[in-house]
């Protein structure tokens, strides 16, 4: 079975002035999960929603999404994997982090380089949680 990343989306974007108080407790928060679609029995989505406090007086609050397409249908033993868990957001990740960097020294700040996730960590945590 082959999985292409096949294209990213910015979903949805706020870069806004906050209190000081605010921009300091954000300055990175990462969630991040899979979306099947009815209409396609070959494609999924991985969603990050992030918060970043860029400086004292800013954050940036943004929904990105990849589009993945496998080789084969999708099936329910795929989607209990760790592809879509893992493997996924680990391919579509450093697209968000190149985003992030070049928007935000296009817009006049330094740019930040985000940083690296252990979504297999991520992912083992989450299972002892449950």
């Amino acid at each position: 079975m082959n999985l292409q990343l096949i294209s990213t989306r910015v979903e949805s974007l706020e870069f806004i002035e906050a209190q000081a108080s605010t921009a300091e407790g954000e300055e990175f928060n990462l969630k991040y999960g899979n979306g099947y679609s009815s209409d396609s029995d070959d494609t999924f989505q991985v969603t990050f929603d992030m918060i970043l406090g860029v400086d004292e007086n800013r954050i940036l609050k943004m929904k990105y999404s990849g589009t993945f397409q496998l080789s084969e249908k999708l099936t329910d033993r795929f989607k209990e994997s760790t592809f879509p868990r893992v493997n996924a957001p680990a391919i579509a990740y450093p697209f968000l982090r190149s985003f992030v960097g070049t928007f935000l020294l296009n817009a006049g700040y330094d740019p930040i380089l985000l940083p690296s996730v252990n979504f297999s960590a991520l992912d083992k945590k989450r299972a002892n949680s449950q």
